[in-house]
């Protein structure tokens, strides 16, 4: 055997040496076939990029043993740099980048090769406009971004009309894709678009819009009372997104009136939402209380006696000396006014008064009296002396055991022997008593 291998040996060395003298070409070409040629490299992929995207797919040949990937310029490998494609996100327009790739096959061979990939189209605009922003729910919301009227859109999120949108000319020579949403749920929504141009580069946006709850209103009203500035309008506000403002007719912007007159008012009010309602409010009038004081015995009286003061009209009263009762009894020691505030019952109030003059007592001095002549004559009489009072006295005489009086007169004539009383009585109440006793002659 072994003598086979060396006899082998020496004819691979004579062959060798007579054909690399012969020919040194043929000599390297078989030396090539035996080690292997170069790995061929190259990289598929786009020659021209859109700005700032992602996901941009660049592929090596396959089999080989080892991918090497880097890059130069304005985009950057996301993920591998070791397998046979690799990801790149490209940088801004108008700029751009180099890959270059090393290969190494399974006979160690390698090879490089590199790509240049100019960023040349712009993505297109994806803001989006959102009007109303905020919103009140069931409103309509316009959804806007500026495009191309050759791109295509795709719209997204809750309440979406026209997912693809409409193009309308903005007036300046170019276009706006437009679409509704009608929103159904309150809070923070989210509206997204797509848009793909016509040489094939996409953007995304989105954009945020608060959908408030709707207000609710409602008022309480207070009439004003007899044509006067009383009235009041007190406004309760629930659901809604705080804080509100208000805007009545005539600019004021506080939530509640008062000292209003008769008539209707108007408000408006507005959340941090987007909500407003606006409702009216009718105040209307109500009559005054027909307030009225009756005086017993009168308004004018005899001093150190009591008045009694009665208001009606009303459901509560309210004195001047802090009493409420409907009646009440005075004894002012001179002249004295007393007024009542009287409520009814639809609330309004209103105010009398009385004035009271206590009037000077009556008094009854001595008399002039004239005895009768005999105890059987009907002669004698008595003449009062009185002080105070008034013209317009009243006099009530009686005798229980005398005779000749007039009961009504002042001044009595006519008289016998008796006991003879007398009662008189000033137009303002007041009274004095006195009794006389008639003897005769000799007493």
């Amino acid at each position: 055997m072994k003598k086979q291998y060396l006899l082998s040996g020496l004819f691979a060395l004579y062959f060798c040496f007579n054909l690399c003298a012969e020919n040194p070409i043929d000599f390297w070409l078989m030396r090539f076939l035996q080690v292997g040629a170069p790995p061929t490299c190259s990289i598929s992929g786009p020659d021209y990029a859109c700005e700032n995207t992602s996901g941009i797919t660049f592929t090596g040949p396959a089999g080989m043993a080892t991918y090497t990937w880097s890059i130069t310029g304005s985009g950057s490998i996301v993920g591998p740099t070791n397998q046979q494609s690799v990801s790149i996100t490209s940088g801004n327009f108008p700029l751009d980048f180099n890959l270059v790739l090393t290969v190494t096959d399974a006979n160690n061979g390698s090879s490089t090769c590199d790509k240049t990939v100019y960023i040349y189209l712009p993505k297109p605009q994806a803001n989006i406009t959102i009007n109303p922003s905020p919103a009140c729910l069931g409103a309509t919301l316009d959804l806007s971004i500026i495009a191309a009227s050759s791109s295509t859109v795709a719209w997204s999120g809750e309440g979406v009309t026209d997912p693809d949108g409409t193009f309308i000319p903005d007036g300046f020579g170019g276009f706006i894709n437009l679409t509704n949403a009608v929103t159904t749920t309150s809070g923070l929504h989210t509206y997204s678009v797509t848009v793909t141009s016509d040489y094939g580069c996409v953007n995304s946006g989105t954009a945020t819009v608060t959908i408030g709850q709707p207000i609710n209103l409602s008022a309480s009203v207070t009439n004003t009372c007899g044509g006067g500035s009383t009235g009041a309008i007190d406004l309760t506000v629930t659901n809604g997104t705080p804080a509100f403002t208000y805007s009545w007719t005539g600019g004021v912007t506080t939530e509640d009136r008062s000292n209003l007159a008769a008539g209707t008012y108007t408000v408006t009010v507005s959340d941090a939402g987007g909500c407003s309602k606006t409702i009216s409010a009718t105040v209307g009038q109500n009559p005054l209380p027909n307030a009225s004081i009756s005086i017993a015995p009168n308004d004018s009286f005899c001093l150190g006696s009591n008045v009694t003061l009665t208001a009606g009209g009303g459901v509560s009263y309210l004195w001047s000396n802090s009493l409420t009762t409907a009646a009440i009894t005075v004894s002012p020691p001179s002249e004295a006014f007393y007024f009542v505030t009287v409520t009814g019952a639809n609330g309004c109030t209103n105010n009398i008064g009385a004035l009271i003059v206590p009037r000077t007592p009556i008094s009854l001095n001595s008399p002039s009296i004239v005895q009768p002549t005999t105890c059987l004559s009907s002669d004698g009489s008595i003449s009062l002396n009185i002080s105070g009072g008034s013209g317009l006295n009243s006099y009530n005489w009686s005798t229980p055991n005398g005779s000749g009086l007039v009961p009504t007169q002042k001044n009595q004539s006519g008289l016998t022997v008796g006991t003879y009383n007398v009662t008189v009585t000033s137009s303002y109440g007041c009274t004095a008593t006195a009794s006389y006793i008639l003897t005769g002659p000799g007493g």
